[in-house]
């Protein structure tokens, strides 16, 4: 996690785009799914071998709207924007009731992200801005690219979309750096 968080915003849409691999299904994590009554996928990326072992690969390429997978992509835009000095900042949760009671408080990024604070994240991107969070997604190649005029709840009812493949991506190439 610091290493996410120490990283400046790369240019991984080229690298995202580059990376070839093959997609090894794997029946069993399928049949965990199934047997929970859920549709989904799951994707674990070795980029050393340039694999993805996926269960359901044509939902592992379908976009979603991240939902709070966003929180991955939103920490270091923040910081690369200047909208927080860096992760131990506290920005201002807003004081308005939450859907979540442990969500009202201030609290720095690395406090934010263990609970999906909802509400930190959106003052984020409110303190990067509509122009900065455009350049820093497409930047990092997030999924369609795309934020709308959405501002700080763009990954909750889009445009904003990525699928579990690139969130895979994004999350490995995040880590190498």
């Amino acid at each position: 996690m610091s290493r996410l968080f120490a990283c400046p915003i790369l240019l991984l849409g080229a690298w995202q785009e580059l990376f070839a691999r093959s997609f090894q299904e794997v029946p069993e994590l399928a049949a965990i799914f199934k047997g929970q009554g859920l549709e989904g996928a799951f994707v674990l990326l070795d980029p050393s071998k340039e694999t993805c072992c996926v269960s359901n690969e044509t939902r592992a390429e379908q976009r979603f709207i991240p939902a709070s997978t966003f929180k991955i992509a939103n920490s270091p835009i923040g910081l690369d924007a200047g909208a927080v000095k860096d992760a131990d900042e506290v920005p201002p949760y807003g004081g308005k009731p939450q859907r979540i009671k442990a969500w009202e408080q201030d609290m720095n990024l690395w406090d934010a992200i263990k609970i999906s604070n909802v509400a930190i994240y959106q003052e984020l991107a409110r303190r990067i801005g509509l122009e900065k969070m455009r350049e820093g997604v497409k930047k990092l190649g997030c999924g369609n690219k795309e934020i709308g005029g959405g501002g700080d709840r763009l990954w909750l009812v889009g445009p904003s979309a990525i699928s579990p493949v690139e969130q895979a991506d994004l999350s490995s190439a995040l880590s190498k750096e």
